[in-house]
């Protein structure tokens, strides 16, 4: 990770309690838990930028920050967002003109309809990306700490070019 990385926090809403994800991100980056009200304070202050993160319900909290302080947030992590049926509207219809980076992930063992709100966060999303978990239901964050910061650490590093192998895979170059 590079040093501006490695220096601006990670806000975190919702879940990432001790083991999960989080913690493992803890050891190399500053790592917040905090409420939406908390996060927008910090987002208001002079000069603040982030990283957010949200899980579960608290992605729709994430997505109103992201839209209300986009140049303050280098990067959206979404963790088992809720089907976009259920948000509000008015925020709804604003996913396309989302400009901050989002990733969103989903556990490719979750129990309903598995597919089918991962396609509609890709189709809604502008500048966004869907990773399944293997392995992980709605908790992926504890069912698999390890592969879920893995996913958040190289989308932190190399934004759009995180799903593009930063090594050459070939045995004589």
């Amino acid at each position: 990770m590079s040093a501006d990385t490695k220096t601006m926090p990670l806000m975190w809403l919702g879940g990432g309690g001790d083991g999960g994800a989080a913690a493992l991100l803890a050891r190399e980056m500053p790592v917040q838990h905090a409420s939406a009200a908390g996060a927008a304070a910090f987002l208001r202050g002079a000069d603040a930028r982030c990283h957010l993160a949200a899980m579960g319900p608290r992605a729709a909290d994430a997505l109103a920050l992201a839209l209300e302080h986009a140049a303050n947030i280098e990067t959206l992590t979404l963790l088992a967002p809720p089907e976009i049926s259920s948000l509000d509207a008015g925020l709804a219809a604003k996913l396309k003109a989302l400009e901050v980076p989002t990733l969103v992930l989903f556990g490719a063992a979750m129990s309903a309809h598995p597919g089918t709100p991962g396609t509609q966060w890709r189709r809604a999303l502008g500048k966004g990306h869907l990773v399944y978990v293997y392995g992980a239901g709605d908790a992926m964050d504890t069912e698999r700490p390890e592969a879920v910061a893995s996913l958040i650490r190289d989308f932190i590093a190399r934004r759009e070019g995180f799903l593009v192998r930063a090594a050459d895979d070939r045995l004589h170059p």
